[in-house]
């Protein structure tokens, strides 16, 4: 493809990123998409402030073995911004209602079955229930380590000025395109084909025999672009191939490069106006600081809580009961593949 997206990852969400897994569930999306929010709630019913009233008593009304009180606990689990959302549309909240219908119904037909009667679905059943346990526990227990007040003003602006290349937005340019598709496995003479026509279509753009929109709507085959008359978008020149770059540095607004070949096809791009990169200024990004700084908070006192509970549980195993479990796994996955089928 012509362009390449080039991460470049906040040094401290790498930091996280490279952190041992704690546990496989554990959600910092609980954490932080909802979860203190809802310790700052009253004890009433998130749907009581829908609407005045009081709503029906659990289990007053039923569907299907779906009652009023289990939908309130399940849409309860929901974080307040999931809960807006579902509660202004109608089929969303139809379809959110739909889905813990069809769960119901799978687990009445799966239990009719004696399906949890199988060792192995039995085991992942009592695995995933004490996986609530385990995420719970340690959001518990990161929260409590975790001050409302945290992180101050002060200490945002600090981490902001630590980190300003984090929050410069790079030089940026216009660009629309004219695209013509290479088949996948093209012959030589079908990618010449294609390139005389891109040459072709060039040539009359520059002569004025042809408007860079007719072409567009004529023969560009990028249906996203191709229904934007061409436009590609904003488009940070950091994620631009150096080739296409330099091409882009010698041309004023609305010229054309010449065509330029892909992988995918010959593409004929014109070049708009450029924007001068900027530091995003403190007050845009420190809600996105805030959560960074409180996730990586979380994110150690979590580890140090798993790790203060191993040790007090002596949950370790030793080298050689290691290597004894993998040496009999082999042996048994070695019985598994000579078995005839």
């Amino acid at each position: 493809m012509m362009l390449h997206s080039i991460l470049r990852p906040h040094a401290l969400l790498l930091v996280l990123l490279l952190l041992p897994t704690m546990v496989s569930a554990f959600s910092f999306s609980d954490l932080f998409g909802g979860s203190e929010d809802k310790e700052k709630e009253s004890a009433s019913s998130p749907l009581s402030a829908v609407k005045a009233g009081v709503p029906p008593a659990a289990g007053a009304s039923q569907e299907n073995g779906l009652a009023y009180g289990d939908l309130e606990t399940l849409f309860g689990l929901l974080n307040t911004s999931q809960r807006q959302k579902v509660l202004e549309d109608e089929k969303l909240f139809a379809g959110f209602v739909d889905r813990e219908l069809a769960r119901r119904a799978v687990v009445s037909v799966a239990k009719a079955e004696h399906w949890q009667q199988d060792p192995r679905v039995a085991y992942l059943m009592r695995q995933r229930s004490e996986q609530v346990l385990v995420d719970t526990y340690l959001r518990k227990k990161a929260l409590e380590k975790l001050p409302a007040s945290y992180p101050s003003e002060e200490q945002i602006k600090a981490f902001y000025d630590q980190n300003q290349p984090q929050f410069r937005i790079d030089d940026r340019i216009h660009l629309w395109q004219i695209f013509l598709a290479i088949p996948a496995e093209a012959s030589a003479a079908e990618v010449a084909k294609v390139t005389a026509e891109a040459v072709r279509i060039d040539k009359a753009i520059r002569a004025g025999k042809l408007s860079f929109k007719k072409a567009v709507e004529k023969y560009s085959q990028h249906p996203a672009s191709r229904l934007n008359d061409g436009y590609m978008g904003l488009l940070k020149l950091s994620t631009l191939r150096p080739e296409i770059r330099e091409m882009l540095g010698k041309l004023k607004e609305n010229e054309l490069t010449p065509p330029v070949q892909e992988k995918d096809g010959m593409h004929l791009i014109k070049r708009g106006a450029g924007v001068t990169g900027q530091v995003l200024p403190l007050p845009q990004v420190a809600g996105q600081i805030r959560t960074l700084l409180r996730k990586s908070v979380a994110m150690q006192a979590a580890k140090g809580a798993l790790s203060e509970i191993r040790e007090s549980q002596g949950a370790s195993v030793a080298k050689e009961t290691l290597e004894e479990w993998r040496l009999r796994l082999r042996v048994a996955e070695s019985g598994h593949k000579a078995a005839p089928k």
